[in-house]
């Protein structure tokens, strides 16, 4: 992902995702999030074209922990300002603000594996026709170049589509979780093993 890319990415994740907690922050936030992603390097993007359009989006990181302590450190002064006036529009969301900075701190303390794909994102009207999984397999390659065997991915319970195609294609349930009031399920996925 480079630069140019972040704007559609930020729309793909809102197309995506709209009820989901980063979207709801904005595009101005989304925009200033996956500029600092590229800045930190602990995280990284990858971008799917087609016909010189991008239509769908990952970010990873391989060190969940790190990568959020790294984004606020570093990016503090990009990234506070924008979630401040977010959550002054949508004072509602300052609850899952909140919840997610204990989560984040709690959860990472515990989960013995440290890379997360944060996010994988595709247009709808490009869904279900395997791009997911080539994206994947950009995302393994790259993850096996910054030597990392195995990673995680969060997914709300509800989401069917998604917890089918994780489970497909050798994603393995860790457990589940509540946040944000949503049931959550944490996949784990072994690189190289099948």
């Amino acid at each position: 992902m480079a630069k140019s890319d972040v704007s559609y990415v930020a729309d793909i994740h809102c197309e995506a995702l709209p009820k989901d907690f980063l979207p709801q922050l904005g595009m101005s936030f989304l925009k200033s999030l996956y500029k600092c992603i590229l800045d930190i390097n602990v995280g990284f993007g990858l971008v799917y074209e087609e016909n010189g359009q991008v239509i769908g989006a990952a970010v990873a990181t391989e060190d969940a922990q790190r990568f959020y302590k790294n984004l606020f450190i570093k990016r503090f002064w990009v990234i506070i300002p924008k979630i401040i006036w977010s959550l002054l529009k949508n004072p509602f969301l300052i609850k899952h603000a909140l919840e997610t900075i204990l989560f984040s701190k709690i959860e990472n303390d515990d989960l013995s594996i440290k890379a997360e794909l944060l996010l994988l994102v595709l247009r709808r009207a490009y869904q279900r026709r395997g791009i997911g999984t080539k994206i994947l397999k950009v995302l393994n390659e790259e993850f096996t170049q910054r030597n990392i065997k195995s990673y995680v991915v969060r997914i709300y319970d509800s989401n069917t589509g998604a917890n089918i195609f994780y489970k497909n294609i050798g994603f393995e349930w860790q457990r589940s979780y509540m946040m944000y009031g949503r049931k959550w399920n944490l996949y784990r996925y072994m690189i190289n093993t099948r």
